[in-house]
């Protein structure tokens, strides 16, 4: 039984066939793929490595620490030669170093067809009485400024038209829990950063996952068992990014990476609708119409 409600019958913890980055309908040949955050034995070095294998041979990696990204490097370089990994070293949280980076991205490799936006921070679980100031802002500081300092760098440096995947958490639309008002709230509050980004630049497809509950350091930090393997959201977000999934990206649609993508092709009638899978009050569609059409504001 999947350890959480599913959306689709088929709940899967580990990759598999439909989502294989090896695919011919999932190639990324020629793509400039960008992963902020990336190092290590975590999901942004696997999600690295299935683009790779997926034809994209121009990849950065961007993290604060140099050791887990020439770790990553040379992981992928080896395992599927002809790569060229770019390692770059950000602090998020600055504009200027964001703006750097992106823009030594785009000098070296090219204009930024795919970002990868994953790195995140996780603020200690406590009660808000009881919370550590710094500690519950540097939340806000690294997601929230992070996404904002991502984006304006990317209208500069992103190809006319491309994917933005932002690696949310489901926690941002569960019921609030105990101690997670910093994480929770930063999350969520990036995540619309990227949606009215989408918004404001149609051209650019943004679409917003939960990775699943992998082994990595935010999870040991908060005592969380791994449930799924990192092979998942790596090729997820591989298939995101490619022509079958289109018709989930953009409108802030918010997908599960544990879901089953055949079911979820299958529904692509209903679950295109701008009503479906958003960020949204229970019970009020605010923005569609009856029959799912759009009537937004316009004030």
């Amino acid at each position: 039984m999947p350890p959480f409600p599913s959306l689709t019958s088929k709940w899967h913890s580990q990759s598999y066939p439909s989502i294989d980055s090896l695919r011919p309908e999932l190639s990324a040949k020629g793509k400039v793929v960008a992963i902020t955050g990336g190092g290590g034995g975590s999901i942004r070095a696997a999600t690295a490595l299935a683009f790779a294998k997926a034809g994209a041979h121009k990849i950065a990696i961007l993290g604060r620490r140099h050791a887990p990204l020439h770790d990553a490097k040379k992981m992928i370089e080896e395992a599927v030669p002809g790569t060229t990994i770019e390692c770059i070293h950000v602090d998020r949280a600055s504009a200027d170093s964001v703006r750097g980076a992106f823009g030594n991205i785009k000098k070296d490799l090219g204009e930024i067809d795919i970002l990868f936006c994953n790195a995140g921070y996780l603020s200690k679980f406590e009660k808000l009485e009881g919370a550590d100031e710094e500690g519950w802002w540097k939340g806000y500081e690294i997601n929230v400024r992070g996404a904002f300092n991502c984006t304006r760098a990317l209208r500069h440096t992103g190809a006319e038209k491309m994917v933005l995947v932002d690696v949310s958490t489901c926690v941002a639309h569960m019921p609030a829990m105990v101690g997670g008002s910093a994480y929770v709230s930063s999350k969520l509050a990036a995540t619309k950063v990227y949606e009215t980004f989408g918004v404001e630049h149609p051209e650019v497809e943004v679409v917003h996952v939960h990775p699943g509950v992998v082994a990595s350091e935010i999870n040991a930090k908060s005592g969380i068992t791994a449930q799924d393997g990192a092979d998942l959201p790596a090729s997820f977000i591989v298939w995101a990014c490619s022509p079958e999934a289109s018709f989930l990206r953009g409108g802030g649609k918010f997908l599960w990476c544990n879901w089953d993508v055949d079911e979820l092709k299958s529904r692509k009638e209903e679950l295109s609708k701008p009503d479906q899978l958003t960020i949204t009050m229970n019970g009020w569609p605010f923005g569609t119409s009856a029959d799912g059409s759009k009537d937004a504001l316009k004030s």
